[in-house]
Order: C-alpha cells, then sequence, then structure tokens
C-alpha cells in the first residue's frame, strides 16, 4: 500500500504494532488510540511524511527520542498514558501547532519547550504541575492554553500576560488564591475558566477583555460579581453558580449579548435586577437557592426567555409573573419544590415543550388547563403524591415521554393510554403506591409448575380483560374506558394496548402478578418489571416483534415459555433474582440471550420426551369411568368428547378415544402398546419395565407403575394388556416399544374432521408434564399419580 495516507487502529486492543508500519511511506495521518501499547516501534518514527499522531488511551509511560525525525508533524494526541515527562528531542518539532497531553503523570516540560514556536493548542489538564512552567510564557503563538485539574497554588503569574494571542484560558480546578492584572492584558481573551479555585475576592479590571463571550466562576466563593462585568459587551454565557453571590452590578447596559446564566446554589433569596434587565436572556439557571418568588420585573425577560430551571428552591406554586402572553418558555423545571398545586393559567405556557415537578411531594393532582399546552412533549412527574389525572392530558398530542413513578394512584390512570404519540412511560412504583398491594392469590393454575395447589383449578385471577378482541380495544374511547364495569377493578388496564407508538416501557415495583395480553399492540423495544410477582407473560407476548430489552428481575418466574424464542431482535434479557427451574438461573446470568434461547430448544425436545412417556402410561392405567372427568379438566368441552364416543363407541375403544385426544392436546404423536403379554415381574425384582431399572426397592415389594397397570387390568377385562414403554433416558430421543407392536392415530380410521374439530374446541392451560400430573391430582388418582410424580422426579435427576 505505498499510497496510503490515513491509517486507523484505534479500540483494537493491541498490545504490539509490527515493524512493518514503517513501510507506509506515503501516510500523513495514523490512529493508534484506544489501545494496550506499552511502547511505539522506531519505525513509527521513520514515517517521515506523518503530520497527525494520536497516540491517547494507552500505556505509554515514555515517548522515544526519535520522535524529533517527525519533523512535518502538526497533531500529536498522547492524552490518558503514564507519561511522566516529555523527551528534550520533542521541542525539534518546530511545525507542532496542537498538542494534547491530558491525564498524564506530568510535573515539568523539557527546558527548550518554547522552541515550539508554531504551538497553537496545548492541554495539559489532569497531570501532577504546581505551577505553570515558565517555558509557557514564551510560547507567545498559543491560542489555547488549558491546565484544568492540576495542583497549582498561590497567585496567577504575572508573565502570563505575555501570551498575547490567547484566545481560550482554562485554569479551573486548581489551588489559585489571588489574580492579577495579568488577566487584562489578555485583550484577545474569548474564554475564561476560573472554576473550583478558592479567591473569595475578585479585584481585577474586566474592562480590557472586550472580546469575552464566556466567563466561569463556578465555586470560588466570591460574594460580589466584579463592577465592570457590565462593560463585556460580547458576554454571552455567565457561569456564577457555587458562590456566595450578595451583591450584583447595577449597569449592564452593554450586556446586551448575554443570553445565559448560571446562579445555582448561591443561597438567594431574590432574583437580582441585573437579571430581569437583559434583553436577550434565553437560559437562566436558578436552583439550589431560597426563592419564593420571582418579582414583577421578570416580566422583562419573558419575551426571549426559553429555559427556566427553579428546581430546588421554596416555591409553593408557580410563579404568577411568568403566566402571560408574552412568555415563550419552552423548558421549566420545578423539581424538588414544596409545591401544594399549580394553576389553572399553566395553560398560557402554550410554547412549552419540557415540563419537570419530580419530588414535589405535597403536590396531589394536576389542573386541567395543561392540557392545554399541546406543545409539551416530556412530562417529568415522579416522587409527588398524585392520586389521579385530568382528562385534557388527551389533547396532549405531541407528548411523547412521562414519568409518573413513585406517586399515589388508587388505579393506573386510564387518561394515559388515550396520549395518542406517547412513547416512553415510566410508571415505576418501589416508593409510591404499586397497581396490586394484595397478597398473592392461592390455587390457581397457568402455565405455572405449581404441583400440589392447596385448592382447585380456577381461572388466574385478573386473567378477565375487556370484552372483545385487539380491535375492540383500539376502537375505545376514554369515556367507555372510564365507564367500563371492570376499569375499576383492573390493575394494568388491557386498555394500555391503545398506546401503539409506545417503544419503552417501565412497571418496576407494581406487584403485579398478571400482565393484559396487548403488549403486542405496541411498538415495544424496551420492557422493565422487575420487582413484581409473574410467573409468566402473556401468551402473545413473544409477537413484540421489535424488542430489544426485556427486565425481568426478582419476580416468581420458575419457567419461561419456549414461545419467548420468536423474539427475534431481543438482546439483553435479566432475571436475575426468579426462582428459576427452567431454564435453570446459570443459563439466564450476564442478561445474555443466547444461553436462554439454547437452554428452551433442548428443554423443549426434553418436555416432549417426558410428556409422552407420561401419556402412555397414563393411557395404559387411566380408569375407564374416569376418562370422561379427564378430558374435561384437560379443556375439551363436552361436545367434542361426545363427537370423539360417538366416532370411537364401546369399551374397547377407551384407549384410542385417549389417544386422539391426548395427540390433540400435547400436538405431539403418540404411541401405546396393543399386544398382550404377560409382564414377567420377578426379571426386574420387584420392579415395573416401565419405569428405570435405577429405582431402589425391597425385594418382592410391587411398585407404584406395576400396581397401578395390575389393578387396571383387572377393571379392563375386555381391553388388551398394556403397559410396558418408556425410554431408559430422558432427551429428544423417541421412546421404543419393548413389546412386539404398537398402535398410532394413523393407525386408525378416523373421521377426517375429528382431529382438528379436537384441536380447535380446546380450551385451558398449555399441555405440559406438570398439568397432566396436575390432573390426576384433581381426580384422586393416587396411584396413577403417584407414578407420573416419579417418573417426572426420575426425569429431573442429573443422568451423568
Amino acid at each position: 500500500m505505498p499510497y496510503l495516507s490515513l491509517l486507523d487502529l484505534s479500540g483494537n486492543k493491541l498490545t504490539i504494532l509490527p515493524e512493518e508500519v514503517g513501510q507506509l511511506s506515503a501516510l500523513k495521518v495514523l490512529d493508534l488510540s484506544c489501545n494496550i501499547l506499552r511502547e511505539i516501534p522506531e519505525a513509527v518514527y521513520d514515517l517521515l511524511n506523518l503530520q497527525s499522531l494520536n497516540l491517547s488511551e494507552n500505556n505509554l509511560s515514555m515517548l522515544s527520542p526519535s520522535i524529533r525525525k517527525l519533523k512535518g508533524l502538526q497533531v500529536l494526541l498522547c492524552a490518558s498514558n503514564q507519561l511522566k515527562y516529555l523527551p528534550e528531542e520533542m521541542t525539534c518539532l518546530s511545525n507542532l501547532l496542537v498538542l494534547r497531553l491530558m491525564n498524564n503523570k506530568l510535573c515539568y516540560l523539557p527546558r527548550a519547550f518554547s522552541n515550539l514556536e508554531s504551538l497553537l493548542i496545548l492541554q495539559l489538564d489532569s497531570n501532577d504541575f504546581d505551577h505553570i512552567p515558565s517555558q509557557l510564557f514564551k510560547c507567545v503563538s498559543l491560542v489555547e492554553l488549558s491546565m484544568q485539574g492540576n495542583k497549582i497554588m498561590g497567585v496567577l503569574p504575572k508573565e502570563l500576560g505575555q501570551l498575547v494571542n490567547l484566545k481560550a484560558l482554562n485554569i479551573a480546578y486548581n489551588y489559585f488564591t489571588t489574580l492579577t492584572d495579568a488577566l487584562s492584558k489578555l485583550e484577545k481573551l474569548e474564554y475564561l475558566n476560573l472554576n473550583g479555585n478558592n479567591m473569595r475576592t475578585f479585584h481585577i479590571s474586566l474592562r480590557n477583555l472586550q472580546q469575552l463571550q464566556e466567563i466561569s466562576f463556578a465555586g470560588c466563593g466570591i460574594s460580589d460579581v466584579p463592577d465592570d462585568i457590565g462593560f463585556l459587551k460580547n458576554l454571552m454565557i455567565l457561569n456564577l453558580s457555587g458562590n456566595r453571590i450578595k451583591g450584583f452590578p447595577t449597569d449592564n447596559n452593554n450586556l446586551t449579548k448575554l443570553s445565559a446564566v448560571s446562579l445555582s446554589k448561591n443561597a438567594l433569596s431574590v432574583v437580582p435586577k441585573l437579571i430581569c434587565d437583559l434583553q436577550n436572556l434565553v437560559v437562566l439557571e436558578l436552583p439550589y437557592n431560597r426563592l419564593r418568588d420571582l418579582p414583577v420585573e421578570f416580566k422583562r425577560v419573558l419575551p426571549t426567555l426559553r429555559q427556566l430551571d427553579l428546581s430546588f428552591n421554596l416555591f409553593s406554586t408557580l410563579p404568577s409573573c411568568i403566566l402571560c402572553r408574552d412568555n415563550r418558555l419552552s423548558y421549566l423545571c420545578l423539581d424538588s419544590n414544596p409545591l401544594v398545586y399549580l394553576p389553572d393559567d399553566i395553560s398560557m405556557l402554550h410554547d412549552l415543550t419540557h415540563l419537570s415537578i419530580s419530588n414535589c411531594n405535597q403536590l396531589r393532582l394536576l389542573p386541567e388547563g395543561l392540557g392545554s399546552c399541546t406543545s409539551l412533549r416530556m412530562i417529568r412527574a415522579s416522587h409527588c403524591s398524585l392520586e389521579n389525572l385530568p382528562t385534557t392530558l388527551t389533547h396532549l398530542t405531541s407528548l411523547k415521554y412521562l414519568d409518573l413513578s413513585h406517586n399515589q394512584f388508587e388505579h393506573f390512570p386510564i387518561v394515559v393510554c388515550f396520549i395518542p404519540r406517547l412513547r416512553v412511560l415510566l410508571y415505576d412504583q418501589q416508593e409510591g403506591r404499586p397497581l396490586d398491594s394484595s397478597e398473592s392469590p392461592r390455587g390457581w393454575f397457568s402455565r405455572s409448575n405449581l404441583l400440589y395447589p392447596e385448592e382447585t383449578l380456577e381461572d388466574a385471577p385478573g386473567s378477565t380483560e375487556l370484552p372483545g378482541e385487539d380491535e375492540n380495544i383500539m376502537a375505545l374511547t376514554l369515556e367507555e374506558a372510564l365507564s367500563h364495569k371492570y376499569t375499576s377493578e383492573m390493575k394494568l388496564p388491557a386498555v394500555i394496548g391503545k398506546l401503539s407508538q409506545l417503544i419503552h416501557i417501565s412497571l418496576q415495583g407494581n406487584g403485579l402478578f398478571v400482565l393484559p395480553d396487548v403488549f403486542h399492540l405496541m411498538n415495544l423495544k424496551r420492557v422493565n418489571l422487575s420487582n413484581n410477582r409473574l410467573r409468566f407473560l402473556p401468551p402473545r407476548f413473544h409477537k413484540c416483534k421489535y424488542m430489544t430489552h426485556l427486565y425481568l428481575q426478582d419476580n416468581q418466574i420458575e419457567k419461561l415459555d419456549e414461545t419467548l424464542q420468536q423474539l427475534k431482535t431481543l438482546q439483553v434479557l435479566a432475571l436475575a433474582g426468579n426462582p428459576l427451574i427452567c431454564p435453570p438461573v446459570d443459563a439466564c446470568s450476564g442478561k445474555k440471550v443466547f444461553p436462554v434461547y439454547q437452554h428452551q430448544q433442548m428443554q423443549k425436545l426434553f418436555d416432549a420426551a417426558l410428556l409422552r412417556l407420561m401419556c402412555s402410561t397414563l393411557i395404559n392405567a387411566l380408569p375407564k369411568e374416569s376418562t370422561h372427568n379427564f378430558l374435561l379438566k384437560l379443556g375439551f368441552p363436552p361436545s367434542s368428547i361426545e363427537k370423539l364416543e360417538h366416532e370411537f363407541p364401546g369399551g374397547y375403544n377407551h384407549t384410542k378415544r385417549l389417544l386422539l385426544a391426548l395427540e390433540a392436546w400435547t400436538g405431539l404423536p403418540l404411541q401405546f402398546d396393543t399386544a398382550t403379554k404377560t409382564v414377567n415381574t420377578s426379571t426386574t425384582s420387584g420392579r415395573s419395565p416401565g419405569l428405570d431399572s435405577s429405582r431402589q426397592g425391597g425385594e418382592g415389594e410391587m411398585d407404584p407403575a406395576e400396581k397401578v397397570s395390575v389393578e387396571s387390568r383387572a377393571r379392563e377385562e375386555e381391553s388388551p394388556t398394556r403397559t410396558q414403554e418408556v425410554a431408559k433416558s430422558f432427551g429428544a430421543q423417541e421412546f421404543q416399544s419393548t413389546n412386539s407392536e404398537g398402535l398410532s392415530s394413523a393407525q386408525l380410521l378416523v373421521h377426517t374432521d375429528l382431529p382438528a374439530i379436537l384441536r380447535s374446541t380446546l380450551t385451558g392451560p398449555e399441555a405440559s408434564p406438570y398439568r397432566l400430573l396436575h390432573v390426576t391430582y384433581l381426580l384422586d388418582l393416587q396411584a396413577l399419580h403417584e407414578v407420573l410424580s416419579f417418573q417426572l422426579l426420575k426425569a429431573q435427576q442429573p443422568r451423568f
């Protein structure tokens, strides 16, 4: 590559740079930043055409004296390394324009540093200098000098005034105590930053600094603003935050360009008159003061003022002086004030786009007039005591961000669901009133691994939704939703699905154990459901096709639904703090998605094999008189059961009916044995051939599987002998029959519509080994339940 002029190798974790880089003789720009280099090969210094060299963010402890060979170098960036000194040979770089050496360990400069006669920009921030090196005062070409965050103490040197071309001076966060008239000689100065120097007094003249555009004295401990600051006709930004300012100059006739002022943390009880007289003020920051009201004269700045920060003051309501037709406010922050109410006249803030009223814990209501602020794009109202929202918020057609976290709503505010273009909704209630504070319900079973409920099967509480399908939800009006009988009983209402443009929702700490099945109706990318009591996600949650981040920490999830794998865009899945069984906790650490999906795929195959085994056992052992109730519990309606009995009547077809029903329920092809064969129990030491031979038991003792098989044969003399199948390992393999032949549904002469009828009419929880076990428990089939329990527990034991 003889003509290559630019090479960017940044951010590659390089520890060594090959010497061959020296063969790129035409190279002008070389970027080696953000690597792990400890030294630069000598070959780099043979690149005589190099103009820009970036070595920042490596582990360099020194620069080679060979750097003198780079005569054409104009830009050298070596920030964030371990440099303790610079080689004297660097002073030979007569064409150097920019030198950035921030975040190193430098405490002095080469003696001939002033030879860098072309140097325009020098940054030495965050080093170990305890003085300004005298060599710098001869670098008269300097335009920008920054030494922020060093250890320089005492008086600002008078020699600094020799840098007459300086336009930007940053000596913030040092230990200067006194300024000298040297500053007044820097007549070209446009930017001056003295933040964090404990000067207390300011006794120099600023009148000569007529080019100053930005000056910052934050955290200097001064009590008086220099009188001649009013003569800085080009001043645009003034930062006086973190001081003890009491006195302001009265003459500000020349501050015609001043557009941004920060007076935060000054213990002010009155807004200075100087501020009220500014003709072009755009940004005013007054947080952390003692203001209770704004003066009437404040109206003068409202025609130009766009941003006003009054947070952390003592306002009990919105200052009346800003509620006028001349105001042009677009950003208003009233956080952490003792607000009791907001006036309805807030409607006059017609240009307001951002309103923040967080941490106003006495505020219970928002005014109806807020709905007239139709330009609003963001409302932050967290950590208040809000109990309700005005219905006029539906008029906020531009609102995209709404934070209602940590409030005192009795119910979820339905009006939120009718804000048409909302994109971010935060409703975390760890420190507020949760949507559901009741005790966790007992006895219901739906997609959980609950084995032994204390009560009979019931509908999952809260699973009832508004009548109709998705389109009915989308068509609901606010009046219909508010008047609906169920609305007052809902926790998270299904009508939230109307927020079709929502991309981020956070519902942490709301005590929820059931969610409405409407998340797929929104364009969600980020969902945070942490700190609830969820056991499962809604059935159609996997249809959230844009989902990238899903946070489910600290819930009650034991098993993830396999459909979660259909979230193809998911990048982050957080499951910490759940009693996970499937997938196990180890597979869910680190918020990575692939290990979870991989385990789910394996588990799906495992569960299918286990379900086949348990269904085979059940077909062979279920009492004939229990079949009808068993199918009802699985979710088949009486009409489908009658259709099945009509197609296969009589006791001999009992097993055929079970086979077809279980295939429709599981969605799996099943098989059971039809050949009559006597099991020789003496060869199995009292153990059933249908179970793993590793089971422990006493000699001559009949195990549960054998007992059920014998009892079943006694009850069903007309039916063939059954029970024997089961593979000796559980996994993705098919279970092989140990008898001479098997029967599957493919071998049955089935009415062509019957399988479809069975599948289409089936309702209730999905098929799983746990569900099958639970139904046998409900029907009090103790012996069969014992066998299935053994098979399930045996399958869960480690096999390697």
